[in-house]
């Protein structure tokens, strides 16, 4: 008998797991990526999930099962796990299979861990694990990718019907189980027939740097990314990871950095969102549902797209170091009640992999902790000196790592822990001019009364309920609201285009607010028979939703030269303020006369109507979207294929030097080397007059295609002060950045001896000439042409003597 019902549970498991595996491939596959270029994605991804479970079961002691946090935290721990291994190994005889170190790791501690007695039971609900996520994930990239949101609204009704109908009912309905199949079927159909041909060309030129810094740091890693010399400091673990994916799946590195990485990240967004719910309400059927909501959130319907929603892909290190950051706060939930060694030390290490992949989300992190220790610290928990190790462990860490591997002591950066962060944005030059006038105050009101107003609500009805319940004091979830809005006043003051940097905190609290969708005490409250004016208002305060949300969508075009245009443009972001006010002025008279409906019902019902509001405006910007962004993709993706991947005579050159020059090489370009002597610091200026380049039949951006998909370590890149450097001072790398472009335009144009020994010195072995900027009578010496096309010649140097 024992032996059947283990043949059943592995029989279960194997249904689980592979439901998992092929939901994931199909959303891949779905995402215009060939499906064995998926196959080999989800394989590496897998692997390294697979070890960080094993991983996270050890710290944790968690059941070994398919739920949200498990698979969502194995992938956080795996993935970090593995970028760190594979960075180790990249110059040593294990550069193959550093990648493979969750999976190493991760064995061996599960021999050191004893066996649980008895097996975690498998339900059927852990089959729906994965298509939630992806449902979800299809939803909060409806507002980038567009195509996704009809297929991630018609999965939810799907998954919805199945997890609430289908067990009660017995299968009776299978009707309308076909009829929601085939309707997720036929939209998904409808929207991939209706999706341009290129249609991930939002944000061209980004992606085109972030597949630059992914090949490269994951071929020869940090020291090198930006030139010979020059250490990459910006926050570059997300990177990393992104780059490894790619290469040890031999997959395309665009396809990663447009496609795969950023759907897996999403995807797993959205578990570890539904873990952090359940932590709130204890319900994984509830949780998932929830999230799928959260992913709708939008603060307020924009002509610009400028609400604050769950994502923006402006910058990939913010999508994937949103992974990182919610495994930490689910991580310091788990601990506000008892913390173990083992907790704290992953934590620790869960705050450095934040910081290491967007440094502003690495601060939150760290309040995180601190407010961890604050709440431990007034609610006298047990083993507080784990809890103070922890805070101050992490926080060193964190500045050790600063230091060490993302902070130029000679240039202020955006991560320095210190004025630098405030000296970059006040220094920057914001597109919008609204941020130098005198509005600039009511507009950090506004924005925070329409970003933060549903979360800081939530999170001061939160404590307080939690105070009345038993007498503890939550100060976690007021920490981040805190720190959310400090971040939103600041960067609003200084620079408005830097907000993505406020919006983790955003983030953080959505799961918060997803905690009273399905609130006991409104449900019986207002849906009572009798309570016939109760409906009346719930309706009215709808048709205030839709009012608004239809102005906002149909205002028109509004400059920023007086102050009246600046008022009307932001006047939207007040709109979820409006809707407070009707409710509040709509319900006046039960909150007088009723002193548990004002201090028990109504905050969390204002959540529930301000979450509504969200969702509606996030269906409205989609809708006044959708259309614009579809026919600009249609218009312009033709015509950006070459800025994309290059003219077929820069991808000759590219394969070429892949196929038929060492790994180890050093290459150099002359692609568009100006004439005069460019300063990114502003150190000095050029006494030499610029000369017009002449019109190129080449993309403008083929240095960038050029530098993203040859993996090779390149003489000079286009560097940015903020990114690469190395210890020295600022006239001394200005001179060794100029010293190696006059040899770059001198050798090129002429071909001197002295720019080849130059050259020679750097270790230069390869030299990509763009004939547009030379003469094609040059002999450029003793070097030999090895490759030519109508646009470049490829020649091998000769080595120095």
């Amino acid at each position: 008998m024992s032996g059947r019902v283990g043949q059943a549970s592995v029989l279960q498991n194997f249904v689980v797991w592979s439901t998992a595996f092929i939901s994931l491939l199909v959303a891949l596959v779905i995402s215009d990526i060939e499906i064995s270029e998926s196959f080999r994605i989800l394989c590496v991804i897998s692997l390294q999930t697979f070890g960080g479970m094993l991983i996270y079961r050890w710290f944790t002691q968690a059941e070994f099962a398919p739920t949200p946090e498990m698979i969502g935290m194995g992938f956080a721990v795996g993935s970090f796990t593995a970028m760190i291994g594979d960075q180790i190994a990249l110059e040593t005889m294990f550069k193959n299979i550093g990648w493979l170190l969750p999976l190493i790791v991760g064995i061996l501690v599960h021999f050191l861990t004893p066996s649980p007695q008895t097996a975690p039971k498998i339900q059927l609900r852990s089959t729906l694990t994965m298509p939630w996520a992806i449902a979800g994930a299809f939803l909060a990239l409806g507002l980038e990718w567009y195509w996704t949101l009809p297929i991630g609204l018609t999965l939810v009704l799907l998954l919805t019907y199945v997890e609430y109908f289908v067990a009660s009912t017995r299968l009776n309905n299978r009707i309308i189980l076909v009829s929601l199949s085939i309707l997720v079927i036929c939209s998904t159909i409808l929207m991939l027939s209706l999706r341009p041909e290129i249609w991930w060309i939002e944000h061209t030129y980004d992606f085109l740097l972030y597949e630059n810094w992914s090949n490269a740091l994951s071929t020869f890693g940090r020291i090198g990314i930006g030139g010979v010399g020059y250490e990459f400091n910006y926050h570059w673990f997300s990177y990393a990871w992104n780059g490894l994916v790619s290469r040890v799946s031999n997959a395309s590195p665009w396809i990663a950095t447009t496609r795969s990485s950023i759907l897996v990240s999403v995807v797993v967004i959205q578990l570890l969102i539904s873990a952090v719910i359940k932590q709130y309400r204890g319900n994984e059927k509830f949780a998932n549902l929830t999230a799928s909501i959260v992913a709708m959130f939008s603060t307020v319907a924009l002509w610009r797209g400028d609400s604050m929603h769950l994502l923006h892909l402006e910058s990939f290190s913010g999508v994937f170091a949103l992974v990182w950051l919610l495994a930490v706060f689910l991580m310091v939930l788990k601990s506000r009640s008892s913390i173990s060694v083992r907790n704290c030390g992953l934590i620790v290490i869960l705050c450095v992999a934040t910081f290491g992949a967007k440094t502003a989300f690495g601060g939150v992190a760290i309040v995180l902790v601190f407010a961890l220790l604050a709440e431990a610290t007034i609610n006298r928990r047990k083993n507080l000196r784990h809890y103070f190790s922890l805070a101050f462990v992490s926080f060193g860490v964190v500045i050790l790592l600063a230091k060490l591997l993302f902070l130029d002591s000679y240039l202020p950066k955006v991560w320095s822990p210190s004025l630098g962060f405030i000296e970059f944005l006040g220094a920057m030059e914001s597109e919008n001019l609204i941020f130098r006038k005198h509005e600039t105050l009511f507009l950090a009101i506004w924005w925070i009364a329409a970003a933060l107003l549903v979360q800081i609500l939530a999170s001061v009805v939160y404590a307080l309920n939690s105070f009345r319940g038993d007498r503890s004091i939550r100060v976690i979830e007021l920490f981040v609201s805190i720190s959310c809005v400090g971040l939103l006043c600041l960067v609003t003051f200084w620079d408005g285009n830097q907000n993505y940097f406020a919006y983790s905190g955003f983030v953080l609290l959505l799961p918060l607010v997803g905690n009273y969708l399905m609130n006991d005490s409104i449900r019986d409250s207002f849906f009572s028979k009798d309570n016939q004016r109760t409906r009346f208002n719930l309706l009215l305060i709808l048709f205030i939703i839709v009012v608004l949300s239809i102005a906002t969508r149909h205002m028109p075009e509004i400059g920023v030269a007086t102050r009246g245009e600046v008022f009307l443009r932001h006047a939207p972001y007040l709109a979820s303020t409006v809707v407070a006010i009707a409710v509040v002025a709509l319900f006046a008279k039960e909150i007088k006369s009723s002193a548990k409906f004002a201090f028990r019902v109504f905050p969390p019902f204002l959540i529930v109507v301000l979450s509504a509001s969200s969702v509606i405006f996030y269906a409205s910007e989609w809708s006044h979207e959708v259309n614009r962004v579809f026919q600009r993709w249609e218009r312009e993706g033709p015509g950006k294929v070459e800025m994309i991947y290059g003219s077929p005579d820069i991808q000759e050159v590219i394969e070429w030097i892949n196929t038929n020059t060492p790994t180890d090489s050093i290459v150099a370009i002359d692609y568009d080397t100006p004439n005069c002597p460019i300063d990114p610091w502003g150190f000095q200026v050029s006494q030499c007059t610029p000369v017009a380049a002449p019109r190129s039949s080449q993309p403008h951006m083929g240095r960038e295609v050029f530098e993203g998909a040859i993996r090779r370590e390149i003489l000079i890149r286009n560097l940015h002060p903020l990114a690469f450097g190395y210890d020295s001072p600022l006239q001394e790398r200005f001179n060794d950045i100029e010293t190696k472009r006059s040899a770059l335009r001198e050798f090129s144009q002429t071909g001197t001896v002295e720019s080849l020994e130059t050259l020679q010195i750097f270790g230069v072995a390869w030299f990509v000439v763009n004939l547009e900027q030379t003469s094609n009578t040059n002999s450029w010496g003793s070097a030999k042409i090895k490759f030519r096309n109508n646009s470049f010649i490829v020649l091998e140097l000769p080595e120095s003597s």
